[in-house]
């Protein structure tokens, strides 16, 4: 299976540990631009290069899911927040239901949590931490 990553940068390192696991169980795995060695990492400057390349990140990510068989949501704990999913894993996570990919949540999401409610709308998979319960 195709499987894109996808996460908060924050969570970069868990997601780089998850890759090799998933790659070792047979998957090819789809990682996002930034988490790899030598990204090139602009600051938010509020400039025009700096709006293209947030762009030309999404265009990317996008085009990743649309090839993926599946995405696995990397969200760990982020400023309080138990299964974090920021904005743009929210984004993925759209694209990936309306193409009609499966999606899996790494980790439980609390109802307290902002998207609670959408993630339990699409049907999500919640794989408690455990990786292996990915299948198709």
């Amino acid at each position: 299976m195709i499987i894109t990553l996808c996460a908060s940068t924050k969570f970069y390192d868990h997601v780089n540990e998850i890759a090799p696991l998933l790659k070792t169980a047979g998957h090819q795995v789809l990682l996002p631009k930034t988490s790899m060695p030598n990204a090139e990492i602009l600051e938010d400057d509020g400039s025009k290069k700096y709006k293209q390349w947030r762009k030309g990140l999404i265009d990317t990510r996008f085009r990743k899911v649309e090839k993926s068989d599946a995405i696995l949501v990397v969200n760990d704990t982020k400023n309080s927040i138990s299964g974090y999913i920021g904005a743009n894993t929210l984004m993925e996570i759209t694209i990936a239901y309306y193409l009609n990919k499966k999606v899996f949540i790494l980790n439980e999401i609390s109802s307290d949590n902002p998207v609670y409610d959408e993630i339990l709308a699409i049907e999500a998979i919640m794989l408690s931490g455990d990786i292996s319960k990915i299948s198709l």
